[in-house]
């Protein structure tokens, strides 16, 4: 005879209490995506900044005249070419380091708003359902039907399609990681391997901003976009979901795996 479980049992009952997974709504002809849930639109370009790059070979000058510094923890940093890997070639045309990445989303002027930002980890943890009211992990895995361990490009469900170019990389995310003697590192989510984790360092004490690291970068707003108004989750449902994943002990299965998409070629 099974054991019978009287604590998961209710956690799993209340989980039915909650609402349904909530289908990712077409925006501007399949060009952006909203997600009720969570009540943010994302691009459905995965890799938007080599498509618009390939359209107007001049974007890194105007983003870096746009969008000259980006705040930080540690202070204010210039925005150089340096920032995004080398346009001339076409396989890294997308990798940027962080500070590039939250430079372009300042830049981006697309549907009428210009608060665009890179998507937040909101509790800090490892792997891909250690915290599912963090972004990448719910989109990734509830919504694009993500298995931990497994390239979200091999394994997944038919959302998928509804995104474009999502690469089997290191994605960065906007949320800072302090670390001990001054440096810092930033969030993301690694699609290789299914799992948010933490990136190398984005800034060192000795050295300023390391620019030998380069991820990609996906791009949300806040609440609908489209045509239809946003319903936005309650914040006790948020709650309730993060402790709940917390009480089923999902992140003790979490193998913390930091990986990260190192490209040593710069400008």
């Amino acid at each position: 005879m099974k054991n019978f479980n009287p604590l998961v049992s209710a956690a799993a009952l209340a989980l039915i209490s909650l609402p349904s997974q909530a289908e990712l709504i077409s925006r501007q002809g399949g060009k952006m995506l909203y997600d009720p849930f969570t009540n943010i639109t994302w691009l459905a370009d995965a890799n938007s900044f080599r498509s618009q790059f390939l359209q107007d070979p001049n974007l890194v000058r105007k983003i870096t005249a746009a969008v000259p510094t980006v705040t930080a923890y540690q202070g204010t940093f210039n925005v150089g070419y340096e920032d995004f890997a080398n346009p001339y070639a076409p396989d890294l045309i997308g990798l940027m380091t962080w500070v590039g990445a939250k430079a372009w989303v300042d830049y981006l002027n697309i549907g009428g708003r210009e608060d665009w930002r890179l998507p937040e980890v909101h509790r800090p943890c490892d792997g891909i359902y250690c915290a599912l009211d963090n972004e990448y992990p719910w989109l990734m895995s509830f919504e694009l039907g993500g298995q931990p361990n497994q390239p979200i490009t091999e394994m997944h469900d038919a959302d998928y399609n509804k995104f474009q170019n999502i690469q089997s990389a290191w994605y960065w995310a906007g949320t800072e990681n302090p670390l001990p003697g001054g440096g810092y590192s930033a969030w993301g989510y690694n699609t290789q391997f299914n799992s948010q984790t933490t990136s190398p360092l984005y800034y060192e004490p000795n050295y300023g901003p390391n620019r030998w690291y380069y991820g990609y970068a996906m791009a949300v707003v806040e609440r609908d976009i489209g045509e239809l108004p946003a319903v936005p989750l309650p914040g006790a449902a948020w709650l309730f979901l993060g402790g709940l994943m917390s009480l089923l002990g999902y992140c003790r299965g979490c193998s913390g795996l930091h990986q990260s998409a190192e490209i040593a070629g710069r400008l």
